[in-house]
């Protein structure tokens, strides 16, 4: 059995998470992943009554107005 000292042992358990960490971290900057979670146009709406600018989970062609309660529908401009 190899003996190890226990401050040796911390240092590499958390010195070998660290590093998982950074090459995961390090993959996801290259793979472009910022791109996957950024808001489209396609999920922001304007209500046609009060203006107000919403965001929906969905891309639905009917929704209505969270502030309002008016329903609209989806525009294509843009």
């Amino acid at each position: 059995m190899i003996k190890v000292e226990f401050c040796w042992f911390l240092a590499f358990y958390v010195g070998g998470y660290l590093v998982l960490f950074f090459i995961c971290w390090l993959r996801e900057k290259v793979s472009g992943a910022e791109a996957r979670f950024s808001i489209g146009k396609k999920f922001l709406r304007q209500c046609n009554i009060c203006t107000h600018t919403y965001f929906l989970s969905y891309n639905l062609s009917l929704s209505r107005c969270p502030l309002c309660g008016s329903l609209n529908k989806k525009t294509d401009k843009g």
